[in-house]
């Protein structure tokens, strides 16, 4: 049987709702399906269509979808040097925190599907109030992007936040991770997988690690950086960096 003569592309293991995205695309056949760009069927729905528009053009696929072992948790977490009451502050350092992580899925090559905050009072202050608390959400399309990480911050630092609290530590966590080249596109979302994002991300490290440009950094942490955050109770005298702290001898 010929490949134009099929009259849908659900029979080649697609599924019904994804085949109906693709007629929306104009895919309507086997024929088509194995017609189309193999790269743009990557991007927007995922290697499995991928692999199978390569198959239908008689392309053995079977090393395609090698299944990459990943870590499955990425957490950045700090105890600040000075308590948090400030939920701006809160935010901001959740923003580091989140820069941070994404880094390091970028340089790892995949991406996430879900995140969490969390945020504690001291544990050890038996006179201070208590208080911990975390909230997580999960997001419709895995992502290595901080931007769209840091715009879930707002409505999970809602769910957590409480004044009157000195908060001791807080962090974040990344989860669900999955190979970048792997992941699935969304019926609904897959418009949303931008070239021009990772693009954009790719000059943002390449200027973060070339160390003679200044630090690129997204406004949501404002002025707050690791420094900032670290408890700092045994540091060492910086004798030569920092004029005063030279020990002084006296005659």
């Amino acid at each position: 049987m010929l490949l134009a003569d099929r009259h849908d592309v659900i029979s080649q293991g697609i599924g019904r709702k994804l085949s109906a995205k693709l007629v929306d695309q104009g895919i309507r056949t086997a024929a088509d399906l194995a017609a189309a760009d193999p790269k743009i069927l990557r991007r927007r729905y995922g290697v499995l269509v991928e692999r199978t528009a390569l198959e239908l053009r008689g392309i053995p696929c079977a090393g395609l979808e090698e299944m990459v072992k990943c870590r499955q948790q990425v957490i950045v977490s700090r105890t600040f040097g000075e308590r948090i009451s400030n939920r701006d502050v809160m935010r901001q350092s959740l923003a580091v925190f989140i820069e941070l992580a994404t880094e390091k899925l970028r340089r790892e090559g995949v991406c996430c599907q879900h995140i969490s905050i969390f945020m504690q009072t001291s544990m050890f202050d038996t006179k201070g109030p208590q208080y911990a608390n975390q909230a997580s959400t999960g997001l419709v399309v895995p992502t290595d992007d901080p931007r769209v990480l840091l715009a879930t911050l707002e409505p999970l630092l809602t769910g957590t936040w409480r004044d009157g609290y000195p908060f001791s530590k807080a962090g974040i966590m990344l989860s669900d991770i999955q190979p970048k080249g792997l992941r699935q596109g969304d019926l609904f979302a897959a418009d949303h997988i931008d070239p021009r994002r990772e693009a954009l991300m790719n000059v943002v490290d390449a200027i973060n690690h070339s160390g003679k440009l200044g630090k690129v950094y997204f406004a949501a942490r404002g002025h707050r950086d690791l420094s900032s955050m670290i408890k700092r109770e045994r540091l060492s005298p910086r004798y030569t960096t920092n004029l005063a702290e030279l020990p002084v001898v006296k005659a």
